[in-house]
């Protein structure tokens, strides 16, 4: 199992689809979403999703009953090699970048203030150093652990859409 600890996913899907049924099946996941609407949704529809498709490209994202920062966003592109070969890389959203980096910023920051205390000689206690490292860790990993469970879902569901096999899987 490749443990990938930043949240990005890169890997291929291929099928024994055309290009224009790949993409088709796509357009129609999204044209499904659209005509559904997500105000009515129940648990017992299908998993709805919004995007656009331009060309041979096409970026999606999940869209649940109910707002999730922490749902990534799948950029693909359809191309004929041998086999129909889908390039998908998914990543989290840009706002969860921001709010995780500025965590991560001020955890790091209160750290070095401590180190500082610790190295000019003043008594200072160890939960104060415990405390932003436990922060640090959680404020990183939690994301982290979302993105991955969410990264998984949509895998499942684009290889299922698409019947797809994975041919080089990069956590």
């Amino acid at each position: 199992m490749n443990y990938n600890l930043l949240p990005f996913s890169k890997y291929t899907l291929i099928t024994k689809l055309t290009p224009e049924n790949a993409n088709q099946k796509v357009s129609e996941m999204l044209e499904q979403t659209r005509a559904k609407g997500r105000m009515y949704a129940d648990r017992n529809t299908p998993i709805q999703y919004a995007g656009r498709i331009k060309g041979s490209e096409f970026k999606l994202e999940r869209k649940p009953f109910s707002y999730n920062g922490m749902i990534p966003v799948i950029k693909g592109n359809i191309r004929r090699i041998d086999k129909t070969e889908i390039k998908i890389s998914i990543r989290m959203q840009t706002a969860l970048y921001i709010i995780v980096g500025i965590l991560v910023g001020v955890n790091l920051f209160e750290i070095s203030l401590y180190l500082i205390d610790l190295f000019s000689g003043h008594i200072v206690s160890s939960q104060s150093f415990l405390s932003p490292i436990g922060f640090l860790l959680f404020s990183y990993f939690m994301p982290l652990v979302i993105f991955k469970i969410q990264c998984n879902i949509l895998k499942t569901n684009l290889k299922n859409l698409l019947e797809a096999e994975e041919i080089n899987p990069k956590a």
